[in-house]
């Protein structure tokens, strides 16, 4: 997990960790494994590696997917948010402008205003808790969209 203050600046050390998982089809839980700056701080979260359903003991080293809940605030320990593929294209489509890498998303702080307003933007996509698109947020003409993202 990483977090903005919202100035602009990525703040990396928020990484929840749990880089070993070994549950079940990716489950586990960050529920006191990082504290927010503010309420207003922005998160994002990004799965790397791992088996994305190949013969067991393959790994996909290059694979990263990420979803972008929002503000911290909005967040709590019973918060459960998806990563998948739909959420990955979801996020980028609002925040690649902001995005060097998968681990380096920012602005200057005089954007972050904008910032905030393309997380914002991410849910208007993907539902972060249900990991499908938003398809009664975006209206009829997203379907296409909508379909592209299934």
């Amino acid at each position: 997990m990483t977090a903005s203050d919202g100035a602009g600046t990525m703040d990396s050390k928020a990484n929840a960790g749990n880089a070993n998982n070994t549950l079940p089809a990716a489950y586990f839980t960050i529920t006191g494994d990082y504290t927010s700056p503010s309420a207003s701080t922005l998160v994002y979260l990004v799965a790397t590696g791992g088996n994305p359903g190949l013969a067991a003991g393959a790994n996909n080293t290059a694979i990263a997917m990420m979803a972008a809940p929002g503000q911290c605030g909005s967040l709590s320990a019973s918060t459960f948010i998806f990563v998948n593929e739909v959420t990955t294209i979801g996020s980028l489509a609002a925040l690649y402008p902001y995005m060097t890498s998968a681990t380096h998303l920012g602005s200057d702080p005089s954007d972050s205003a904008q910032l905030a307003s393309e997380f914002s933007l991410v849910n208007e996509f993907t539902n972060t808790t249900n990991g499908t698109a938003e398809i009664n947020t975006l209206g009829n003409s997203c379907r296409l969209h909508y379909c592209r993202l299934h």
